[in-house]
């Protein structure tokens, strides 16, 4: 019985030995495929995200072609090429697109007055137009046309010299430019708080030579700009089906060139521009070990992708078949180790 009993117990642990080594590549096929999709989730947000930013850009660039044409651009024309825009329509995640007028100090008063009766779009004129806050800069880079109007009033006559990240971004893109992105900010006309940010291209007289830093901020005459909600335009990028088992989180990581700037006081967005979780995003979440980064250039500034799988069917699954695979050879291994201890004790039978 002993011997038959060693061969049983040898049978099983071969058995069970092969089990494990099944069930271990099993699971590594698995998690390589887990793997490949979820990597291929990935580079397919941050593809998708990259060509949506760029087909934005591309409307600020024509927008700063209609200037190139003619550096006189009056109210009237401005909004009727934001109505050919169709921004709610064609471009899901516009808020606005603006111009911006720089205003030296000693032509402040003037710009004021000609706003205020601009007769060009409503009969009336702007009489109660107002830059804000009130700034004693040299410079004031005042929004002076904005399209759609409704719900970007409060927009109008915003003094960009005011507020610093505005001014970074200007100044970055009246030196360099070329389009400039801000930092996340919250926008004067959202009331929901969600982080958004401007892209702006400078605008110079066209008569002007701009070869240099200094010959670019002598012939500036303002910037045109792309106003963004970024949960909006996400949304018009990513497949909400795929937030199902894909945690997507955009940060700003500061401009390509430089670090990034010290946020200010009160601040409640940090360096967030996106979470498909909410603001509230869940910490310490199963993921899996799936995680990724990846980094686009936006406007000159780094955006910092970060990719989360969730526990679920797209990225699981792979338990299930080591379970099955471990079920069935252990039956198989019991039901070998048990003929291995039965056979001998048939033969002995059959000589007798």
């Amino acid at each position: 019985m002993q011997p038959m009993r060693a061969r049983g117990l040898v049978t099983l642990a071969v058995g069970l030995g092969l089990t494990g080594a099944l069930c271990w590549l099993v699971h590594a096929d698995q998690r390589a495929q887990m793997e490949m999709r979820f990597q291929r989730d990935t580079e397919k947000v941050a593809r998708d995200t990259e060509a949506r930013l760029q087909t934005c850009f591309d409307v600020l660039l024509s927008l700063k072609g209609m200037y190139a044409l003619d550096d006189r651009i009056d109210r009237a024309r401005f909004h009727r090429f934001g109505a050919e825009l169709k921004l709610e329509r064609r471009y899901p995640g516009f808020q606005a697109v603006q111009f911006v007028r720089a205003v030296p100090a000693e032509q402040f008063d003037a710009f004021v007055a000609a706003v205020r009766a601009d007769t060009s779009v409503d009969a009336g004129g702007y009489p109660n137009f107002r830059v804000h806050p009130v700034t004693h800069a040299p410079v004031h880079y005042v929004i002076e046309y904005t399209a759609p109007v409704k719900g970007n009033e409060s927009a109008v006559g915003l003094d960009l010299a005011a507020l610093p990240p505005h001014l970074r971004a200007v100044t970055l893109a009246r030196d360099s430019g070329g389009i400039v992105a801000t930092e996340p900010i919250t926008l004067v006309q959202d009331v929901t708080g969600e982080p958004g940010f401007v892209a702006r291209a400078p605008v110079y007289r066209n008569d002007a030579v701009v070869d240099t830093e200094a010959r670019r901020g002598a012939a500036l005459v303002g910037f045109v700009a792309i106003v963004f909600r970024v949960n909006a335009l996400m949304r018009e990028v990513i497949d909400g089906a795929l937030l199902e088992h894909l945690h997507v989180r955009i940060e700003d990581g500061g401009y390509v060139n430089g670090a990034m700037a010290p946020r200010a006081a009160g601040d409640n967005l940090g360096n967030l521009l996106y979470d498909s979780a909410g603001k509230a995003a869940p910490q310490g979440t199963d993921n899996g070990g799936l995680v990724a980064e990846k980094v686009l250039e936006v406007g000159q500034r780094r955006w910092l992708l970060r990719f989360e799988g969730k526990p679920g069917v797209r990225y699981g699954g792979a338990s299930a078949a080591v379970l099955a695979v471990a079920l069935a050879g252990a039956v198989i291994s019991a039901l070998a180790a048990a003929i291995a201890m039965l056979r001998p004790a048939r033969a002995g039978r059959v000589q007798q």
